[in-house]
């Protein structure tokens, strides 16, 4: 889903999001792991949800300077099928600045989002097995760099 709204001064808000699932449940491949249920690597969902406002600057032809927001994950459970297997989830809050330049016909956008808040949670094999801790570490910023070209 994607949305966008025309505010004041050259400004505009934006909302983008998305669900990615898959009813398989795991994959067959092995996770190197030795705890029960967690030997085959899972098949799990994923989330990205952004919004915040764009700008377009002043006196540059085609720079658009955003600053938005960004929440990012993995579920504990699939939406759809089950949810077995080795798979780390959890999901990042993000402060996301960036900008977009569009030039020739390309779109060159770049967003570097930083990690507010972290958040690991137990899977389905740990809280079977009884686990009260999960092991995982998460990036404190991210480099996105985007191409477009328009036909």
């Amino acid at each position: 889903m994607q949305a966008y709204r025309p505010v004041w001064f050259n400004s505009m808000l934006y909302f983008s999001g998305s669900y990615l699932f898959n009813p398989q449940d795991t994959n067959g491949v092995s996770s190197s792991r030795i705890r029960f249920r967690e030997t085959i690597l899972s098949v799990p969902d994923q989330y990205l949800v952004r919004g915040g406002i764009s700008h377009a600057v002043p006196r540059v032809p085609g720079l658009v300077v955003t600053f938005g927001g960004r929440w990012e994950g993995v579920p504990v459970r699939d939406l759809l099928g089950s949810s077995n297997g080795f798979r780390r989830p959890g999901y990042a809050i993000s402060g996301d600045p960036g900008f977009l330049y569009a030039r020739w016909g390309y779109v060159f956008s770049c967003n570097v989002p930083w990690a507010i808040e972290r958040n690991l949670r137990r899977s389905v094999p740990e809280i079977m097995n009884g686990f009260r801790d999960s092991d995982a570490s998460f990036a404190d910023y991210v480099v996105t760099l985007g191409i477009s070209r328009r036909f």
